[in-house]
């Protein structure tokens, strides 16, 4: 999560849903998402003023909605009726605030592995269900695409991340960024959250979140450039969703900025395209030059294979583990290896483990399709 990579190796609640309202939102659109929903003027006078920084906003908002009991279901609820391509990250962040593990075992028929017999309240579920995985989160899987993406990062300018569409991409580019985080600067900006039926709107929009991002004002391309210490790698996320009108104004431009300015800045783009691949996508959206098509290193983001599970079952108490071990191939065949699909299911397992299933009932789990939705 979150706009610019953080050093930190976990985020709590709070830090993930300020990273969570700077990605959605530009500090107009945050504001006026405020003004229209249903606070009071009580809580709305806490509102800083206009000059005030984006981040400084966020965090004075969500700070009063906490002490106040407004971060509830109701707040997640209208954050992705707001943003409904964004669903699945909201639902990532309101898993954190609205945890659904019973806090204490009091089913006595079974015995927990971990909490059980002793009365003591179940372990906090490891397990991520939804969006962008915050960047070093205990249950990030490599593969080989990290290493691909990391060596492609200290070498290349212009970068693809490909694969089907919850495989992981973004996940992939801001674990990677968070690695790399001392000699480069990381900005998210989701392509699907920008206004994109008129040109110069989302051009406006784009660099205001861009600002945003780098808490320094951007009103044209070279202000992504002037005066930065260190490289900035721009991840656009959701980059098909560009239209022909939109593709062929970004992608020459950025082109041009790299010509003009070397080693300063480096795109990564990533977005749910199959063979024939990243550069059929360009062409097809009307950017055919060479010039603007051969510059691009494409990272295929793969499936989850046995490996990947087994990384993933080894957070589980030891008796359910052992089930889905012997269940492997199941597992594998239900989720296609996707890796949302095998978190969910091991978030499944996990909670009736510690409210004491036994090991037929974990194996019914491992064995119904809606377990992994």
């Amino acid at each position: 999560m979150g706009d610019v990579m953080s050093a930190k190796p976990t985020m709590t609640p709070l830090e993930a849903l300020h990273a969570l309202v700077l990605e959605l939102f530009s500090a107009a659109e945050f504001r006026s998402w405020l003004r229209l929903g249903p606070y009071d003027s009580e809580t709305l006078a806490e509102l800083p003023g206009d000059s005030a920084p984006f981040a400084e906003v966020v965090e004075k908002m969500l700070g009063v909605f906490q002490r106040r009991g407004r971060i509830n279901a109701s707040f997640f609820e209208r954050m992705k009726t707001g943003r409904p391509l964004k669903h699945a990250a909201i639902e990532g962040v309101e898993a954190l605030w609205l945890p659904r593990l019973p806090v204490p075992v009091a089913d006595s028929r079974h015995t927990s592995d971990r909490a059980g017999a002793t009365g003591t309240s179940s372990p906090r579920n490891p397990y991520w269900v939804g969006g962008t995985m915050e960047a070093g989160h205990a249950t990030y899987v490599r593969r080989v695409c990290d290493q691909q993406l990391s060596d492609a990062v200290e070498r290349v300018a212009f970068i693809a991340v490909e694969g089907s569409s919850q495989v992981g991409k973004s996940s992939v580019v801001r674990q990677i960024g968070r690695e790399l985080g001392a000699r480069r600067r990381f900005c998210h900006v989701d392509i699907d959250t920008l206004r994109r039926d008129h040109a110069q709107h989302f051009m406006d929009e784009f660099f205001e979140r861009i600002g945003d991002r780098l808490k320094r004002p951007v009103r044209r391309w070279t202000d992504l450039v002037d005066g930065v210490a260190a490289p900035l790698v721009l991840v656009l996320d959701e980059f098909g969703h560009l239209s022909p009108e939109l593709a062929t104004l970004v992608v020459p431009a950025l082109i041009g900025l790299d010509r003009d300015n070397p080693r300063r800045i480096q795109v990564v783009a990533c977005l749910p395209v199959e063979p024939p691949g990243f550069v059929a996508f360009l062409r097809a959206r009307g950017v055919t030059a060479d010039k603007y098509c051969d510059c691009w290193h494409s990272i295929h983001v793969q499936l989850f294979g046995d490996a990947e599970v087994e990384h993933l079952v080894a957070h589980l108490p030891d008796g359910a583990a052992g089930v889905a071990r012997a269940e492997l191939r199941t597992l594998l065949a239900f989720s296609g290896g996707s890796p949302v699909a095998v978190q969910r299911v091991c978030s499944r397992l996990f909670n009736e483990a510690c409210k004491g299933a036994s090991s037929d009932e974990l194996r019914a789990i491992i064995q119904k399709r809606e377990a992994y939705r």
